[in-house]
């Protein structure tokens, strides 16, 4: 019996710094979170989609994004997509701007971030310029390592 009783001791010990280590794992893995999109018309109409939703040309799309490093610093953000379909640009907010590196560039997708920068808010605005279907490729470099850096996400808008 007191074999049985270390046996389901050492197994519930076991389990739970198992888990514990899976759980701080998964909470430091750097993370790209982009909120809803707003539109607006070439007409002046200003609404909200979802994403997936098709837009027409000539639409003006937003969205705000936070890069989160969690324990990581973050080193880039690029995010790129086919030029000849859409104008794409990061927008900064001049408070922000004392977290990036000079060779950062907006308004081609660029970020570059200094030493220390664990989060950073962003958003994304593009201009669609032709019908069909078109990715846009969102990539986060941070100090992770190998395993969790680079992250890339992308999302494609259908434009009608």
């Amino acid at each position: 019996m007191k074999h049985f009783l270390y046996f389901f001791v050492t197994l519930a010990v076991g389990s739970l710094l198992l888990s514990s280590c899976l759980i701080g794992e998964q909470s430091s893995t750097p993370r790209i979170q982009v909120s809803y999109l707003s539109r607006s018309t070439p007409a002046g109409v200003r609404d909200t989609i979802h994403y997936g939703d098709t837009v027409s040309v000539g639409d003006t799309l937003r969205g705000n994004i936070l890069l989160n490093g969690v324990y990581n610093n973050l080193t880039e953000f690029r995010v790129s997509c086919d030029t000849s379909a859409m104008q794409l640009e990061l927008l900064v907010d001049s408070v922000y701007g004392p977290f990036l590196l000079t060779d950062s560039d907006p308004k081609n997708g660029l970020l570059r971030f200094t030493a220390e920068t664990y989060i950073f808010p962003t958003a994304i605005q593009y201009v669609v310029k032709k019908s069909g279907t078109h990715r846009i490729s969102l990539t986060l470099s941070s100090t992770a390592g190998q395993k969790y850096s680079p992250i890339e996400a992308w999302f494609e808008q259908p434009v009608k």
